[in-house]
């Protein structure tokens, strides 16, 4: 990799990634505590399986997303 790009390229891209590592850990503690959620999903007697498997998925992924 160092023939394609060279030294000076490959220095400076772990400087900048170092730099942005420590810029989003400086804001990760300087940043107010996230409220904690508790979500609950109440199923009924008529959903099919499938459908429950598919809401369930689909509320796991927004969860992810936010980082709730």
């Amino acid at each position: 990799m160092e023939a394609i790009f060279g030294d000076n390229v490959i220095d400076e891209v772990v400087r900048n990634l170092k730099t942005f590592e420590m810029k989003k850990f400086q804001n990760q503690k300087n940043a107010p505590p996230r409220k904690e959620v508790n979500l609950v999903l109440k199923a009924t007697q008529n959903q099919d399986v499938d459908e429950e498997d598919m809401l369930t998925w689909r509320f796991q992924r927004i969860i992810r997303r936010e980082g709730l």
